[in-house]
C-alpha cells in the first residue's frame, strides 16, 4: 500500500479516540468520517504531519 491508502485505512479503521490523541483531528468528525463516510476536510499541516509520522511507522 501507498501512503495515501495507507491514511485512509487509518482513518477508516482506527477507533477516533486513538486517532485524535496521536494527530489531534476532532473526535466527531472522525466519527461522522467511520459511521456516514462524511468528509473530514482540510487538515492542519501539524494534523498531516502526524498523520504521515504515524503511516512511515506503520510501514
Amino acid at each position: 500500500m501507498n501512503k495515501e491508502q495507507t491514511i485512509r485505512v487509518i482513518l477508516k479503521i482506527m477507533p477516533p479516540r486513538t486517532i485524535n490523541k496521536k494527530t489531534g483531528i476532532d473526535i466527531y468528525l472522525l466519527d461522522a468520517h467511520q459511521k456516514y463516510g462524511e468528509p473530514i476536510g482540510e487538515l492542519t499541516e501539524e494534523q498531516q504531519a502526524a498523520l504521515d509520522k504515524w503511516c512511515d511507522l506503520l510501514q
